[in-house]
C-alpha cells in the first residue's frame, strides 16, 4: 500500500519523548518502507524559514509545545503560505485546543485526541491525509494559475511594462451591447453578472487554447483580456470567430430565466503599437465602435492602420460552430431576452488555435467542415421584453465612458488625492477584499454560511496594490465619495450573493455615517434590490454600523434595519463599542444579529452579571440568547483564539484567522475580475 500511495516520509513534531517513542513504534509496524523522523520542539526551538517541510509528506503535529506563546496552531499558520508544507494531522488534549483546532481546521487534514489515539485511526488518517493533500496541491496549482489569469495588478503591470522576451500580446476589449436596456429590463445586478458571465466564458475559451489569458474588468459594461498572439492574422481572427460563436450558444442563466446577449470586441496587437497605455487603450476603444453591429450579433474589429475592418460575424443557417459540433440558425432570437428554460448541459468550449505551426489553411479547412442538421430555434421572448427592448435596438452603441448609477461625485470639490481614487473607480482598478470570519461553535452545521469581513484595495497602474486604510484616509473628508464606496460595496456584494446557487456567504460590510443620512439610500436600494426577491441576496449581507454612527444617527439606522430586515432579508451588525454601560443602552431596545466586539471587551462581557436574570447569568449570555453573534476581532494568535473560545464568543477575526483575499472559490468564480 505504501508503493500504491507514494507515502515517503512522515515527521512526528511533538514536545513528549515518551510519546514520539511510541508513535515511531506504532507507525513502523504500520508503514514498514516509510522513513520516520522526529522533532523536539524543546530542544531545537520553532523551526525558521530555512526548515525544508519538503522532504515530508505528512505531519504529526502536538497542539500544546511546551513553547511560551507558541503553539502547533501558530506553527500551521505561519506557514500555511508554503505550497510544500506538509499534509498534517494536529494531535490535541481534550480542551479548547479541541475546538480551536476544529474552527481551523482548514488547514488541518484532521486532529485526533491524544487520550483516544487508536492505530486504525491513525493509519486512516495518514493515508486519507496523504491522498487528499495531492489533489489539494493540484487544485492550488489550478487555482494558482486561474487567479494568475484574473489578477488586476498582473494585467496592468503586463499592459504597462511587457516582457520583452514573452510572447507578443494581443489585447481585446469586450463590451456588452445594449446594456442599458438590459438595466432597465433585469436590473443593475443582473446586468453586471452578464458581464462577468462575459469573463468567464471568454477565460474559458482562451485557457483550452492556452493562450496565457490574462482578465479584468474595464468598465460597467465590459471587460479587458489579454492573450498571447498567435502565429498569423488568420489564426487571430479564427479565434475570434471561435470566441464569437462561443458566447453566442451561452447565454447567461438566473432565476429560471436565460439571458441573451451580443458583444463588440475590439483587438489590438501591442506589438504592432509601441505606444503608450492610454494610447493603446484609446485603440481599443476606436475598434469597438467600429465593431458596432446592427443585426443582433457578435462582432469584432482588429486595430490595424493597414488592415480594412472585417466584416461582422454571420453565420449561415445550420452552419456547424467551430469545434462545439452544435449548429445556430439565422431566426434566433440574438438580442437580449429572457425566457423560462430548462437547465441543459453546457458544451466544451471551443479549441482556440495558438500554435506556431498553424496555417491559414488550417483555419479554413475547421471552418467549413461539413454542416449538420439546423438546430430547433429558440422560442420568442416574452411579451415584455420585447417592450423593453424595442427602444434601444436602434443607434450607436453607448460610449464605454458612460455614467454609473452610483453616486455621482464632483470632482471640483475633491483634492488631489480624492481625484486619484476616482480615478481609480473610473478605470475599475478597485478590487473587493474578503477576510475570513470564523465560526467557533463546536456544533456548527455543516451547512452554514461562511462568513467574511468585506473591504477593498485599489490597483496602480504599476500593480502595486493600496490598502483600503490608505483609500479611506484620502477621501475621509468627502461625504459623497464615502456614499460611493458604500453603494459600490453593496452593489458588488449584491451582485455576488445573485450569482451564488447557494446561501454560502454573509458578508460583514461597512456602513459610513454619510450613507446613513443620505435620504435617497432607501430609494436606491429599493431599485437596486428590485426583481430580486427570490434569490434573497440580502441574507448575504451584514451591515456593519459603529457605535458612535448608531448613536448619533438612531432614528435612521433603526428605520433602515426595519426596512431592510422585512424586505430582504439583510443583517446587522454594531461595532467599535467602547464601553459596557453604552452596548447596554443600544441593544436594550434594538436588536443586532453581530456584535464585534475585542478580546478585552468580550472578557469584561463574560464577566459582567446581569442583575434581573438567573443566578450565574451574564451580559455576554444575555447577548448571546438573544440573538446576537459576537465576533472578536483582531485575533492574533493560537492562545487568544482558544481564550475567547473559553468565555463564549461565537466568531474569531484577524491575520491569525486568514488574511484578506480577493478569492473565494477560486476555481469557481473571478473575484478579483468581479469585484473590479
Amino acid at each position: 500500500m505504501n508503493d500504491a500511495t507514494g507515502l515517503k516520509r512522515i515527521l512526528i513534531f511533538d514536545d513528549d519523548s515518551d510519546f514520539r517513542k511510541l508513535l515511531l513504534v506504532r507507525l513502523g509496524k504500520m508503514f514498514a518502507n516509510v522513513a520516520l523522523e522526529e522533532y523536539d520542539p524543546v530542544a531545537s526551538g520553532v523551526p525558521d524559514i530555512n526548515f525544508d517541510w519538503s522532504r515530508y509528506d505528512v505531519l504529526l503535529l502536538d497542539y500544546y509545545l511546551c513553547i511560551h506563546g507558541v503553539t502547533g496552531l501558530d506553527i500551521l499558520r505561519k506557514n500555511r503560505k508554503n505550497p510544500q508544507f506538509p499534509a498534517t494531522i494536529m494531535l490535541t488534549g481534550a480542551g479548547n485546543e479541541e475546538i480551536a483546532v476544529r474552527a481551523l481546521k482548514s488547514g488541518v487534514s484532521d486532529y485526533i485526541r491524544k487520550e483516544k489515539l487508536d492505530k486504525d485511526e491513525l493509519r486512516m488518517a495518514i493515508l486519507n491525509a496523504y491522498e487528499e493533500s495531492k489533489v489539494e496541491r493540484q487544485r492550488v496549482n489550478e487555482a494558482t494559475l486561474h487567479s494568475h489569469a484574473f489578477n488586476k495588478g498582473l494585467f496592468y503591470q503586463q499592459l504597462e511594462q511587457p516582457d520583452e522576451h514573452a510572447h507578443q500580446r494581443v489585447l481585446l476589449l469586450i463590451q456588452l451591447d445594449n446594456h442599458e436596456q438590459l438595466a432597465r429590463a433585469a436590473g443593475v445586478i443582473v446586468r453586471d453578472n452578464v458581464v462577468r458571465h462575459i469573463a468567464k466564458q471568454t477565460f474559458e475559451v482562451f485557457q483550452i487554447g492556452e493562450c496565457n489569458p490574462s482578465i479584468t474588468r474595464f468598465s460597467e459594461i465590459s471587460i479587458a483580456l489579454l492573450i498571447d498572439d498567435p502565429a498569423s492574422q488568420k489564426t487571430l481572427e479564427f479565434n475570434l470567430q471561435g470566441l464569437c460563436n462561443h458566447l453566442k450558444k451561452r447565454p447567461y442563466k438566473f432565476d429560471g430565466r436565460k439571458f441573451r446577449y451580443t458583444v463588440s470586441i475590439g483587438v489590438v496587437p501591442i506589438a504592432l503599437c509601441h505606444a503608450s497605455v492610454d494610447v493603446i487603450i484609446g485603440m481599443a476603444k476606436q475598434a469597438v465602435d467600429s465593431a458596432t453591429d446592427q443585426t443582433g450579433e457578435n462582432s469584432y474589429k482588429i486595430a490595424d492602420e493597414m488592415q480594412a475592418a472585417p466584416a461582422p460575424i454571420r453565420e449561415q443557417t445550420a452552419t456547424k460552430t467551430a469545434d462545439t459540433g452544435v449548429t445556430d440558425t439565422d431566426d434566433e432570437a440574438h438580442a437580449i431576452a429572457a425566457e423560462t428554460i430548462p437547465e441543459a448541459p453546457v458544451e466544451p468550449a471551443p479549441t482556440v488555435s495558438v500554435d506556431s505551426r498553424a496555417t491559414a489553411k488550417d483555419a479554413d479547412d475547421r471552418h467549413n467542415e461539413p454542416a449538420s442538421a439546423p438546430a430547433k430555434a429558440e422560442p420568442a421572448p416574452p411579451a415584455k421584453y420585447k417592450e423593453e427592448k424595442a427602444p434601444s435596438l436602434a443607434g450607436r452603441k453607448p460610449s464605454l465612458t458612460q455614467a454609473s448609477d452610483e453616486t455621482i461625485l464632483d470632482e471640483a470639490t475633491l483634492n488631489i488625492a480624492a481625484l486619484e481614487v476616482k480615478r481609480c473607480f473610473e478605470e475599475k482598478r478597485v478590487v473587493q477584499t474578503f477576510q475570513p470570519v470564523i465560526s467557533l461553535l463546536a456544533d456548527e452545521d455543516e451547512n452554514t454560511s461562511e462568513v467574511y469581513s468585506a473591504s477593498l484595495h485599489l490597483i496602480d497602474t504599476d500593480g502595486a496594490i493600496v490598502p483600503a486604510e490608505e483609500i479611506m484616509s484620502r477621501v475621509q473628508d468627502v461625504p459623497a465619495f464615502l456614499k460611493y464606496i458604500d453603494r459600490w460595496m453593496l452593489r458588488e456584494a449584491i451582485g455576488r450573493a445573485v450569482d451564488s446557487s447557494t446561501n454560502q456567504y454573509v458578508f460583514l460590510m461597512k456602513i459610513s455615517d454619510a450613507s446613513l443620512a443620505d435620504t435617497t439610500l432607501f430609494n436606491w436600494l429599493r431599485e437596486l434590490l428590485s426583481g430580486l426577491e427570490t434569490s434573497n441576496p440580502g441574507h448575504a449581507i451584514a451591515l456593519e454600523i459603529t457605535e458612535e454612527t448608531f448613536s448619533s444617527r438612531r432614528k435612521q439606522a433603526e428605520a433602515l434595519m426595519t426596512y431592510l430586515r422585512k424586505s430582504h432579508g439583510f443583517k446587522f451588525m454594531l461595532d467599535r463599542i467602547d464601553d459596557l454601560e453604552t452596548l447596554k443602552a443600544l441593544t436594550d431596545k434594538t436588536r443586532f444579529d453581530f456584535l464585534k466586539v475585542n478580546r478585552e471587551m468580550i472578557l469584561q462581557l463574560s464577566r459582567e452579571a446581569c442583575g434581573d436574570a438567573e443566578e450565574g447569568a451574564t451580559l455576554l449570555s444575555m447577548l448571546k440568547g438573544g440573538g446576537a453573534g459576537i465576533v472578536v476581532e483582531d485575533v492574533e494568535d493560537a492562545t487568544t483564539l482558544t481564550e475567547v473560545i473559553s468565555v463564549g464568543a461565537d466568531y474569531a477575526l484577524g491575520e491569525f484567522i486568514g488574511e484578506p483575499s480577493s478569492h473565494l472559490d477560486e476555481l469557481n468564480n473571478v473575484e478579483t475580475f468581479e469585484i473590479s
